[in-house]
């Protein structure tokens, strides 16, 4: 392969998404070299910067974030999503990199918080914004799996350990994940997978698993 190629699965909470990864990380294993995303979560191997960000993250004595400052949190993301691009482009190695979440995550997500900032008055507004700081120096995935579930409300209704604002919650993510799809930049390199009530996890595994194997060929 003479090129690195990063595959995602994405998908609302609760969806399967880490599961289907497991899955095909061990039918998988020979190809690929690595996870292909990790921009959330502290390293051990981060630098000392991301490594100050993700803390500042997570603190519960961070009184700026917890007043609920959407724009805050997501500089902050950005700035963690900059210095571990920055790591991976120096380690990186040809081949296929795989991940149960990815950049998309951080747009779907960070998206439905921004959407309660004053400062943008549409969706469009906010994926624009976003996506102009972060096409000049992020490595996109190269195709997305997106695991959607055909009727929302019912998979809402079956997660009965949610509270009721984490349901709201699941929903907003749920709208903005749709929305990220139907733009073009996003939408030709992603896989829609619907998940209805007669969908099983083998159907889906075989799904994805004949099309990992149809692009890795390609990319030989």
């Amino acid at each position: 392969m003479e090129q690195s190629l990063k595959i995602t699965i994405e998908g609302i909470p609760g969806i399967g998404k880490t599961t289907l990864y497991k899955e095909l990380l061990k039918t998988n294993k020979n190809i690929i070299i690595g996870k292909s995303d990790d921009f959330v979560k502290a390293s051990h191997n981060s630098s000392l910067i991301s490594d100050k960000i993700s803390k500042l993250l997570i603190s519960q004595d961070n009184k700026f974030l917890k007043l609920g400052s959407p724009l805050g949190e997501t500089f902050l993301l950005l700035a963690k999503i900059a210095f571990k691009q920055d790591e991976t482009n120096n380690k990186r190695k040809k081949g296929v990199y795989f991940s149960d979440k990815s950049i998309d995550t951080f747009f779907s997500h960070q998206m439905v918080q921004l959407s309660k900032e004053t400062c943008f008055k549409t969706n469009d507004e906010i994926f624009q914004w976003l996506l102009n700081i972060l096409k000049p120096f992020y490595k996109f995935p190269d195709i997305t799996f997106y695991l959607r579930p055909t009727n929302i409300q019912s998979f809402i209704k079956s997660q009965e350990h949610l509270t009721k604002k984490e349901k709201i919650f699941l929903l907003d993510i749920y709208h903005m994940y749709d929305y990220i799809y139907t733009k073009e930049f996003f939408k030709k390199r992603t896989y829609t997978i619907d998940i209805n009530p007669d969908t099983t996890q083998e159907d889906i595994y075989n799904f994805v698993q004949n099309k990992i194997y149809e692009i890795v060929y390609k990319h030989k």
